[in-house]
């Protein structure tokens, strides 16, 4: 026979307390699921940062290299 066919009996209170930490564990599901949301709007936020500040460096690495070119031809 399956377990999972197998009826459960378990004392009133004791399921009260069980309902009670599955609904405190799945408060805290919710809770990390939120915190992982807002780790990832950062990330995001950060990782766009990144890129405009690459551009600005790639830039001002083109802009030196113009001036250090127009610097050798004289």
């Amino acid at each position: 026979m399956n377990d999972m066919n197998v009826p459960v009996y378990v004392k009133v209170n004791d399921y009260r307390e069980v309902a009670a930490a599955i609904d405190s564990i799945k408060n805290r599901l919710s809770e990390a699921r939120q915190a992982l949301g807002r780790l990832k709007e950062l990330k995001e936020q950060e990782d766009s940062e990144l890129q405009s500040w690459e551009a600005t460096v790639a830039d001002a690495e083109s802009k030196v290299d113009e001036i250090e070119g127009a610097l050798a031809q004289q």
